[in-house]
């Protein structure tokens, strides 16, 4: 077997050719998040070079494998941190007055009940275990141990009305999986889930970090909105700042950001054109001064103010309709192991709670932690529950990414599926990796009556040159290899490839064309072994990223269809020259 990695040149029909690969392509959603002060992306510049602080709203476009760069899309100064310009610059691990623990863009998805089919995305810090109920894949319990847990994003299934009680309910009830990856890459060390990334830098691994050390190894993220990156900038954001407690078990500091505006860690903020304002009082959530609220979701009714939702579902109130507000706390609130008001259960880090119901001071547990594939001290003898750090809630049918545009996202349908990614965890389905079998077989019109059936016209071999694509159609695993046979012995040739394909193929050589439109052609030739047979690739989307003009170059969603011309001195029809069939390609992350 002949299996070259090539250094290829472009030779045809276009002038001049990109120096860079494109950015990556738009895509209607986006993972918008903060991290907290620990880690070492706070103080490195964004990619438009302004240093990132644990105060800023980050995002990269839509997460693809192998990652993002990040770019600050709303700083702590456009909130309106009073500490903004102080702290940008400084390293991670110095803590300072600006840490953003939780925020929304009040357009979560408003829960309409039993009929709608709603997931929850969400974020933990690096000391999360998962359940030991888990059995998919990829999720928190498989993430941890390689330090991969605090910088991805989670998905649960499709859960229940509300409210969810930790025995869960819906499409596979206790479970969660892993839909977007810290840096969208494999770990190094051990063998974890890969999913499209969002620009984190991994690994996080607990004890590795503070209080031992200035600052943590990777990153954690802090807080969590997704939706259509047409609404991220948008002028008003809600949020919430840190608490200023020691961490009871694992003893780092928290950095207090809550105290220089003056306000509580329980307190859910308004931002409107960097003024700050209350929205939602801790009090009015059933808080006590040290609690630290530490993920929000929120629907905000348009109604100025806070309408607290008293009761499930009071939101779809038609005369009196109240705000939706859900809610996370931080390790170490006074409140945790108190009985919440709705399920009289022992609220814990990793529940979703609502403020207090009509007949309560306390919480209620709407979103149970174990309904989402969480660890509790509820569900076992578990010294500490999960931290849930950032959460959102969106519908199944979302396209966040969506290859096979079948209206749900890429990883609920592995979810659904595991057999769907056969390619162990690449994140992407068979179904848009897998290049297409072959086409325009030299079965009529062939230049001289040397029809071939099931391959390119026939040559002096009596067969006709055979093209099959191998490997995968990501662009991030760059894999794709064709294999070709049936070629004269040790003969030459060239790959080419086009944008379309001919309605009517042309005659070249012996054989017969099918690309069309603009086309383009590798080099330097490739030479096949005395069977006529030898593999090219991998490596070719490598090369078009950098040497092909932009319209050549592998791209997300692009199709480019294949064939071989190759040097065949004894060929049919008095000529020297034929092609393969060819293979056509439709490229994914």
């Amino acid at each position: 077997m002949i299996r070259q990695a090539y250094t290829f040149v472009f030779i045809t029909l276009l002038v001049g050719h990109a120096t860079s690969q494109n950015p990556p392509p738009a895509g209607p959603f986006e993972a918008l998040f903060s991290v907290d002060y620990h880690g070492p992306l706070v103080g490195s510049p964004d990619s438009l070079g302004r240093p990132v602080t644990e105060g800023d709203l980050l995002g990269g476009g839509i997460p693809q494998l192998g990652g993002v760069d990040l770019s600050i899309r709303h700083s702590g100064g456009d909130l309106g941190l009073s500490q903004y310009s102080a702290c940008a610059g400084l390293p991670g691990g110095s803590a300072c007055g600006v840490d953003v623990d939780a925020i929304s863009l009040g357009r979560d998805l408003r829960l309409l009940g039993s009929s709608q089919e709603y997931i929850v995305y969400f974020t933990v810090d690096e000391y999360a275990r998962g359940g030991d109920w888990l059995n998919f894949s990829s999720n928190v319990r498989t993430e941890s141990p390689a330090g991969e847990s605090s910088s991805n994003i989670y998905s649960t299934f499709i859960l229940p009305a509300l409210p969810v009680f930790p025995q869960g309910g819906g499409l596979f009830p206790r479970q969660h999986g892993l839909a977007f990856d810290g840096n969208g890459r494999t770990s190094g060390t051990l063998a974890t889930g890969l999913a499209p990334g969002i620009g984190l830098t991994e690994p996080n691994l607990p004890g590795t970090g503070l209080p031992m050390n200035s600052q943590d190894l990777g990153s954690n993220m802090d807080a969590l909105s997704i939706g259509p990156v047409s609404n991220l900038q948008v002028d008003t954001v809600y949020f919430s700042l840190d608490g200023g407690m020691i961490d009871p078990t694992h003893g780092y500091a928290n950095s207090n950001s809550a105290s220089f505006e003056q306000t509580r860690p329980g307190t859910v903020l308004q931002s409107t054109g960097s003024v700050v304002t209350t929205y939602a009082s801790a009090t009015q959530l059933g808080l006590g001064p040290l609690d630290d609220l530490d993920a929000l979701i929120l629907w905000e009714n348009g109604i100025p103010g806070f309408q607290p939702n008293d009761a499930p579902y009071s939101w779809l109130d038609a005369a009196n309709p109240t705000d939706m507000l859900l809610f996370s706390l931080r390790r170490g609130s006074p409140l945790l192991g108190e009985l919440d008001s709705l399920m009289s259960l022992p609220m814990e880090e990793g529940d979703l709670l609502g403020p207090p119901g009509p007949n309560g001071v306390m919480p209620m547990i709407l979103i149970s932690a174990e309904s989402m594939g969480l660890k509790t001290k509820r569900s076992g003898n578990n010294p500490e529950g999960d931290d849930l750090s950032g959460a959102t809630v969106r519908e199944k049918g979302e396209k966040i990414i969506d290859c096979n545009n079948n209206n749900i996202a890429d990883h609920i349908d592995i979810f659904l599926d595991p057999l769907a990614d056969s390619n162990p965890e690449d994140g992407t389905l068979d179904e848009c990796q897998q290049p297409d079998g072959p086409t325009c077989f030299c079965s009529q019109g062939s230049p001289c009556s040397n029809n071939y059936s099931t391959g390119g016209c026939e040559n002096s071999t009596g067969l006709g040159g055979r093209l099959l694509g191998q490997g995968s159609s990501s662009i991030y695993m760059d894999d794709l290899e064709f294999v070709v046979g049936q070629l004269p012995s040790q003969t030459f040739g060239v790959l080419f490839y086009g944008l379309a394909k001919r309605t009517v193929p042309v005659v070249m050589g012996a054989g017969l064309r099918c690309t069309g439109s603009i086309q383009f052609r590798f080099g330097p030739p490739i030479f096949f072994n005395s069977n006529g047979f030898g593999v090219i690739g991998p490596g070719l989307g490598a090369y078009t990223s950098t040497n092909m003009p932009a319209v050549g170059q592998f791209t997300l969603g692009s199709t480019m269809h294949f064939q071989l011309y190759y040097r065949d001195l004894q060929a049919p029809c008095g000529g020297s020259s034929n092609v393969t069939n060819m293979v056509s390609v439709k490229f994914t992350q």
